[in-house]
């Protein structure tokens, strides 16, 4: 069986599900290829797999880590801020992706939030198995921020559902009613538990399947040297991790780092695909990308940007963690991956007063621009490593992805084969 996969260009937990998957399934006897590389870093084809099309889209978009919180509620945002309001965009980028189906001629497609991977498949008749979050499955208003019943942020860009639709009546297919019917598939695989992630009522009745955590630790990751923090005993040992560092705050890390230096914590930072200015001293050292697996085994605690893989390794590790949101995605992961089960702080929350999204933090400090103090993350910090129930919470939950992920591969094959 010949299987396509293509991902979401932002952030790379998207691009590092499919790897997860399209490596199993490749070593179970399947053809498998991504249409392209959207990192524009090669990220793929330095795991050994086969990539269709040359593709730089994230050159275009990507953005260093800033002071703003983007707060998005739904994927009709989303997928316009990268230009798919325009039609034009995405007929030219459906061109392409249709090119790369014709050459492979695959059997299925799997994607991660990819809008013109699905359109191309809709148009040559191919079954799409969809990698989905509770994001993705959930209905209900404002499903990216489900905790604002009234208000919803406004969309900074025209419809990108309306060019899709429009796409889909000049090939005379039915339009879609939301992009989470869009990309429901024929299939969904959540990578996850449903004891952390329960769907409560999905957009479309479609079969879904608890995969477990989906994490990708990148082969040709550098070496992390942790005997540099040999003798500095009884610290506290921190992983520090911004994900990609698309969608992260440098304003709280830089806070953060200032305090790591005068509380003496030892610190690894992984500052994405380029990496946070930061010069290495005697606790702190920077990486790069990569490595989550042996620092979050090193680590008495992870403080992260709240990405949904980030956050689900964390777990899976049985460490506490501290999450300081950079969108609303990521809010959504700290709210109820970590705060419902006890498994660490969410140090900030946006709530909807008088119209206004303003931002709580954990110690309920009002503000309009969510930024925390020196003290409030010392605080933070002393309260989850001082309780152990933190630690435990986060241990029991590890236990139940480990369990998942014994079976993640006979699980997945079996999934593909039914095919």
């Amino acid at each position: 069986m010949k299987v396509l996969f293509s991902a979401w260009p932002v952030g790379a937990s998207h691009i590092g599900r499919c790897i997860v998957i399209a490596n199993i399934l490749k070593e179970n006897g399947f053809n498998v290829a991504f249409e392209s590389d959207p990192s524009g870093r090669n990220l793929i084809q330095r795991e050994g797999l086969n990539v269709i099309r040359e593709c730089n889209v994230r050159d275009n978009i990507v953005r260093k880590p800033d002071t703003d919180f983007l707060a998005i509620p739904g994927f009709d945002w989303s997928i316009a801020s990268i230009g798919f309001y325009n039609k034009k965009r995405v007929t030219n980028s459906l061109d392409l992706v249709l090119s790369s189906i014709d050459r492979f001629k695959p059997n299925l497609i799997v994607t991660h939030m990819d809008p013109i991977i699905v359109l191309a498949a809709k148009i040559r008749g191919l079954p799409v198995v969809s990698i989905a979050a509770k994001i993705v499955l959930d209905s209900g208003y404002n499903p990216w921020m489900p905790w604002l019943k009234n208000y919803s942020p406004p969309m900074m860009y025209p419809s990108a559902l309306d060019a899709i639709n429009s796409v889909l009546e000049d090939y005379g297919l039915n339009e879609v009613e939301s992009f989470q019917a869009f990309f429901s598939g024929d299939i969904s695989l959540v990578p996850n538990v449903r004891e952390i992630e329960p769907v409560k009522k999905a957009v479309q009745d479609v079969p879904l399947h608890y995969v477990g955590p989906l994490i990708w630790n990148p082969s040709n990751r550098a070496k992390i040297d942790f005997n540099k923090f040999n003798g500095q005993k009884n610290k506290t040992k921190v992983y520090l991790t911004v994900g990609s560092g698309q969608i992260a705050r440098s304003d709280f890390f830089t806070v953060f780092l200032e305090k790591a230096r005068e509380r003496d914590w030892q610190v690894i930072v992984q500052g994405g695909y380029d990496t946070i200015d930061e010069k290495n001293s005697e606790n702190i050292i920077q990486v790069g990308f990569g490595g989550i697996a042996e620092s979050l085994d090193w680590c008495d605690i992870c403080v992260n940007h709240g990405g949904h893989s980030t956050v689900l390794a964390t777990l899976l590790h049985g460490k506490p963690q501290l999450v300081f949101p950079g969108m609303s995605e990521c809010e959504l992961n700290g709210r109820f991956m970590v705060e419902d089960n006890n498994a660490g702080i969410l140090l900030n929350k946006t709530m909807e007063e008088n119209g206004e999204l303003m931002f709580h933090s954990f110690d309920n400090v009002p503000s309009l621009i969510g930024n925390l103090t020196s003290s409030q993350i010392e605080i933070a910090m002393d309260s989850v490593t001082s309780n152990i129930q933190y630690r435990e919470s986060a241990d029991q939950l590890s236990g139940v992805l480990k369990r998942a992920l014994s079976s993640q591969d006979e699980k997945l094959v079996e999934v593909f084969s039914a095919l």
